[in-house]
């Protein structure tokens, strides 16, 4: 940790547990302090990363075709 912040390296397929266990998939307005004990400082940085690698597979699922 360096000044009261923690990085965390993890793969994007692993950011939802991730973000769920914490509760980070939670906007931290909507919840009471006592449940936040952390606080995702690139949110929109990783939701926009999921957004764009979940397009790229829809469209790789549909050039592969039916199975």
């Amino acid at each position: 940790m360096t000044e009261g912040k923690l990085a965390i390296p993890v793969r994007l397929s692993l950011s939802f547990y991730l973000m769920s266990e914490h509760n980070l998939d939670v906007p931290p307005e909507n919840l009471w302090p006592e449940k936040q004990q952390l606080l995702l400082v690139n949110r929109d940085d990783v939701e926009v990363t999921r957004r764009q690698v979940r397009a790229l597979a829809k469209q790789a699922l549909e050039r592969a075709g039916p199975i």
